[in-house]
C-alpha cells in the first residue's frame, strides 16, 4: 500500500531496478515527479502513472518518445535534453498544461511540430539549434518567459510577434535574420525597450540588404536600459555607428 503515497520517484541509473516484483508499484496514482532512465522498466512504469506533473528523461538515449507520454495530460515539465531524438511527434502538442519544454543538446532534432502553438501555457522553451518558427507561432505562445534563439524567415517568424510577449524573464534573447525586417514600424512593434528583464541581447543580420534602411531599424530595436551585454553582428555598412550615432 505504500506506493499509493509516493509522489516523487528517481531511478536514473539504468542498472537500478525500479519495478520490484510485487503489484503495488503499479498503483502509483499520486506520483507527481519522475526522473528515470528510459529502459524497458521505465517505459512500463510510464503506462501506470496518470497524474504526473514532472518528467525528466534527459540524457536517456531516447530516439523515439514513448507514446505513453501522450496520456499525461497533467504534465507541466518535460525535459528531453541531450537525447538523439530526431522527431517530436505531433501528439506532444496536446499536452496543454505543459509549462516547460527543454530540448537542449538534441543535436539530431531539426524541426518541431506545426501545432506547437497549442501549448498556450508554455513558459520555458529551451533549444540549442537554429530553429525557424512558423509564422504566428511565437505570438501564440504569449506566456513565454524564456525563449530559444529566434530566426526570422520569409513566411516564418516575424519580428512583430514579440509585441505581446510581456513575460520574458531575466535572460538571453537572440534574434537572427534581421535583414528581413522591412520597416522601422515593424521593428518598433517588438517593444525591446520595454522587456526590462532581458539582460543579454543579440541582434544578427545574416546578409546585406541595400533596399532597407537598417540604420532606422537598429535604432527602433533599442534595448532596455538595464541590459548587461549587447551583441550586434553583420549590420550593413550603412548602419555602422558614427561618433554621433545613437544606434
Amino acid at each position: 500500500m505504500f506506493a499509493r503515497h509516493i509522489q516523487h520517484l528517481t531511478g536514473a541509473d539504468k542498472n537500478v531496478d525500479i519495478t520490484p516484483n510485487f503489484p503495488s508499484i503499479f498503483q502509483l496514482q499520486n506520483l507527481h515527479s519522475l526522473d528515470i532512465f528510459m529502459n524497458r522498466q521505465g517505459r512500463l512504469l510510464l503506462r501506470h502513472v496518470k497524474y504526473l506533473r514532472i518528467l525528466c528523461l534527459a540524457d536517456t538515449g531516447l530516439e523515439l518518445l514513448p507514446k505513453s507520454i501522450a496520456r499525461l495530460k497533467c504534465l507541466k515539465f518535460l525535459d528531453l535534453a541531450c537525447n538523439p531524438v530526431t522527431v517530436l511527434p505531433e501528439w506532444i502538442t496536446e499536452l496543454y498544461n505543459l509549462q516547460s519544454l527543454y530540448l537542449f543538446g538534441c543535436k539530431y532534432l531539426s524541426d518541431l511540430p506545426r501545432g506547437l502553438g497549442n501549448l498556450v501555457n508554455l513558459q520555458h522553451f529551451g533549444l540549442s539549434f537554429n530553429y525557424c518558427p512558423a509564422e504566428g507561432l511565437i505570438r501564440q505562445l504569449s506566456h513565454l518567459q524564456i525563449l530559444p534563439a529566434l530566426q526570422l524567415s520569409e513566411g516564418g517568424f516575424q519580428i512583430v510577434e514579440l509585441e505581446n510577449l510581456h513575460h520574458i524573464k531575466r535572460g538571453y534573447l537572440s534574434i537572427k535574420g534581421l535583414q528581413l525586417v522591412k520597416s522601422k514600424q515593424d521593428a518598433e512593434k517588438a517593444h525591446l525597450s520595454s522587456k526590462l528583464r532581458v539582460e543579454y541581447l543579440s541582434l544578427v543580420w545574416d546578409n546585406e540588404d541595400n533596399h532597407t534602411n537598417h540604420d532606422e531599424i537598429l535604432k527602433a530595436l533599442h534595448p532596455n536600459p538595464h541590459l548587461k551585454k549587447l551583441l550586434i553582428k553583420g549590420t550593413p555598412k550603412c548602419c555602422t555607428p558614427s561618433k554621433n550615432s545613437t544606434c
